[in-house]
């Protein structure tokens, strides 16, 4: 057996430090932020919820059972849903944060790099590292215009 695991280690294992090229300090270096591993669970309870009858059922339809659900709702009800999945990158990010500790409102001006930070946290969440290329964020219609 080996030894017993201390909080160094544990933070060892499920912290890290994501730089955010975006953000510059004076010198033009990107900042970083420093996150914890976020499991499945907590990931999924950051999106909208579904509704009872879709959760029932073996896990692999689970997919193909929303599908069908989304399908019975008013477009208004459809576009509701989709406004609040579109928060999810920032709502990971506040979640998983632990230096500096952020609200939702804080990284929204994140923009599209929110969804490579989100990237980086789940990979990490779910590997235990990121891949050394950085996920390149989606990019918004006026800076292709640029």
């Amino acid at each position: 057996m080996g030894r017993r695991a201390t909080v160094e280690d544990i933070q060892k294992h499920g912290v890290l430090e994501i730089e955010v090229p975006e953000l510059l300090d004076d010198e033009g270096n990107p900042m970083t932020i420093k996150v914890r591993k976020v499991h499945g669970g907590e990931r999924l309870a950051l999106l909208p919820p579904l509704p009872p009858e879709v959760m029932k059922g073996e896990p692999k339809d689970l997919g193909e059972r929303e599908r069908a659900w989304l399908a019975t709702l008013a477009p208004e009800a459809i576009e509701e849903r989709r406004m609040e999945s579109a928060d999810f990158p920032y709502r990971l990010i506040a979640h998983a944060t632990l230096d500096p500790v952020f609200k939702v409102a804080d990284v929204r001006p994140l923009g599209n790099a929110a969804w490579r930070i989100a990237d980086q946290i789940v990979m990490f969440s779910d590997n235990g590292r990121i891949p050394k290329a950085p996920v390149e964020a989606p990019r918004d219609d006026a800076a292709a215009a640029e």
